[in-house]
């Protein structure tokens, strides 16, 4: 653009030169004038839409640690033909961070009443399961291992169940540092094998670094490729991959089940939910744990159906650039 400016202003002295030999000097000096004003209004412009440029760029910055590392979006204190949109987006991240705030009290609440009555649940349950092992240890009789069964998955939903809750509340510490995410994804995959032995997983080819709290993300992947595994064929192949897109990266598990209804999509992530038709005999509550990981990760996680199964992916916002190859 300044390339233009210039050989704008180079052209103005050309045609100055040619009036002065042609009208004289006054001539030549009103059109000199001229051109010197001409050259100043285009710098100024440059200037301006450079300067425009940057407190765009600014603003952009700002809006995405606002998003993904929850700083205050502050009232600017410049007074130019921005201020007045950085003033409403400073009103509208006042208005999510109450919103947010509000559904964090929420959610602290709710933790709270599960844990209680995950208290007063566990008491008795604890007394049924003694009595059926003295019962099955006397009698030995079929109905008590059945009874056994049946308390177990009850104390496993309690489990699961404070377990999300606490979660989306918050109450767990993340700890973030770099991890490789191929090398948890083969971490994962060699504890489900001896499960699901002819079950063939295909983990992503390059090394990835991202910032996260491995262990909390390694359970979100496990508990995704529990629900792969138990929702393909016995030979099912369930491909793993790690990309990055933007200010996000991607991590993919994608199973050639044949998917799951579209009605059902939006409700997987549900606490509690099954699919229709589904043979698994699990809780429910897998997938809800790992969308309340990817959500304490400031990051989300969405299903779709493909031409053979289902993708689910898991969204994690890369700060400062942390996902890449190690190779990089």
């Amino acid at each position: 653009m300044a390339a233009v400016y210039l050989s704008a202003l180079s052209g103005l002295f050309a045609l100055a030169g040619a009036l002065f030999r042609l009208h004289g000097a006054l001539s030549a000096a009103c059109c000199l004038l001229a051109a010197l004003c001409a050259a100043l209004a285009a710098v100024c412009a440059l200037l301006a839409r450079r300067r425009g440029m940057r407190r765009l760029d600014q603003i952009r910055k700002r809006l995405d640690d606002f998003q993904h590392q929850g700083i205050a979006y502050d009232v600017p204190l410049e007074e130019d033909s921005l201020a007045a949109l950085e003033q409403s987006l400073a009103q509208l991240c006042r208005l999510v961070s109450k919103e947010r705030e509000n559904s964090a009290r929420q959610a602290r609440q709710t933790a709270g009443l599960i844990a209680d009555i995950a208290h007063q649940w566990r008491t008795p349950l604890s007394a049924l399961r003694l009595y059926c092992e003295l019962d099955q240890q006397t009698e030995n009789h079929p109905r008590s291992q059945k009874q056994l069964t049946v308390i177990e998955r009850m104390e496993a939903m309690i489990e699961s169940l404070l377990r999300l809750e606490k979660l989306r509340a918050h109450t767990y510490e993340m700890h973030f540092a770099p991890t490789d995410i191929r090398a948890l994804c083969d971490r994962i995959c060699g504890e489900l094998s001896p499960l699901f032995p002819e079950k063939r997983f295909i983990l992503p080819e390059d090394p990835y670094i991202l910032r996260c709290d491995g262990q909390w993300l390694g359970e979100a992947l496990s508990n995704v490729l529990k629900n792969a595994c138990q929702h393909t064929a016995a030979s099912g192949v369930i491909r793993l991959d790690c990309r990055h897109h933007g200010r996000y990266a991607w991590i993919i598990v994608e199973d050639d089940g044949g998917g799951v209804a579209e009605s059902a999509l939006p409700r997987l992530f549900d606490r509690f939910y099954r699919p229709p038709g589904s043979a698994s005999e699990g809780l429910g509550m897998g997938l809800a744990i790992a969308k309340a990981i990817c959500q304490s990760h400031r990051g989300e996680i969405i299903a779709q159906n493909t031409g053979s199964g289902l993708r689910v992916s898991l969204l994690l916002p890369q700060l400062e650039d942390t996902l890449r190859q190690s190779a990089e």
